[in-house]
Formats: C-alpha cells, sequence, structure tokens
C-alpha cells in the first residue's frame, strides 16, 4: 500500500512541475547557440522571403502578440501597415508586409532579434555587444551600404542589396535584422 501510495505521489509531483513550469521548445531553443541567428540567411531557420507563418508557428508556438504597425511617412516614402508577430519572451520579432497580409499563409518578409534574445551569429555578433566590437565584425565580414548614425544596412556583396540591418543605443548592439532577399 506504502508503495503505491509514493508511486502516486510521484507521478503527482511530476505533474505539477509539468503544469507550473511549462517550458516551450522555443524557450528551450533561446539558451544560445552560434546557429541561431545567421545574417543574410535566418534566424532558427526561419528565412526571410522563404518561410511562412506557419512554419514560424511550428517552430516557435504562437506569437504572445500580433498588430498592425502603424503607418509613416520619410522624405516622400510611406511605409507600415505591416503585420508584425512579436515573441516577446525570445526577443524575437516577424514581419509580413502590408502587400501580403491578406494572403492565407504569408511568406515571412523581415525577422528581427533584441533582447532577451541569446543567440550569437557563426561570426560572433550577439545582443549587447559593444558598438566598436559589433562593427569591426559588421565590416570585416559585410559590406556598409548605409550609415544613418545609431542605424547601420550592410549587404553580404559589394554593390549588393541592404539585407541586414543593425541598431546600437547606449554603445551597445540592441538589434540585428535580416530582410527578404
Amino acid at each position: 500500500m506504502q508503495k503505491s501510495y509514493s508511486i502516486v505521489l510521484a507521478f503527482l509531483y511530476i505533474a505539477i512541475l509539468f503544469v507550473c513550469c511549462p517550458s516551450t521548445q522555443a524557450e528551450q531553443k533561446n539558451q544560445g547557440d552560434d546557429k541561431t541567428f545567421v545574417p543574410f540567411s535566418h534566424i532558427y531557420n526561419i528565412v526571410p522571403g522563404e518561410s511562412r507563418i506557419s512554419a514560424v508557428v511550428k517552430i516557435l508556438g504562437e506569437p504572445q502578440h500580433v498588430e498592425i504597425t502603424e503607418t509613416w511617412e520619410v522624405a516622400g516614402v510611406r511605409g507600415g501597415g505591416d503585420k508584425k508577430l512579436q515573441y516577446t519572451n525570445l526577443g524575437l520579432f516577424f514581419l509580413i508586409s502590408v502587400k501580403h497580409i491578406k494572403q492565407a499563409d504569408p511568406v515571412i518578409d523581415a525577422a528581427w532579434a533584441e533582447a532577451p534574445f541569446k543567440g550569437k551569429s557563426p561570426n560572433g555578433l550577439y545582443i549587447g555587444m559593444s558598438r566598436k566590437e559589433a562593427l569591426e565584425i559588421c565590416r570585416r565580414d559585410y559590406h556598409q551600404t548605409q550609415d544613418l548614425g545609431n542605424s547601420l544596412y550592410f549587404a553580404e556583396k559589394p554593390g549588393g542589396e541592404s539585407d541586414f540591418q543593425v541598431w546600437f543605443e547606449d554603445q551597445k548592439l540592441m538589434r540585428m535584422k535580416i530582410f527578404r532577399r
């Protein structure tokens, strides 16, 4: 009788741990490694321009928040009205452009990482590193296309498209974004 009581208690304890301390596959992934964010390529194998919302949900689960971005205009260029999938607990965000929103399972147009993202690029870029170190890596491995002060764009090849963007705040790398190619 005491043995069966102990087994029941053990199962009860495991069930309580499972309910009280859930850990999603995405949260487990955010422990960080050097293949989670690859500039010009992917975040967790989610590739802008190729991967669809269904792939993002399959890999990371349902987003914590979904919103439509505000419209804006800068120097005659208009934007906004895009759909943004937010995984704030992972520091991951995915954008579907306004022209693809109405599709049943649209392709992701851009993806970015910011704190608390723990991943690292194969060449050593990570959120929170110093601006100096980040720019040394970016300028060594990529080709700068624009410098907007706290935001810089890079191409993979000389004369190429600006497919990778970094932002800095307080002299620290605070966001890395890859675009549809």
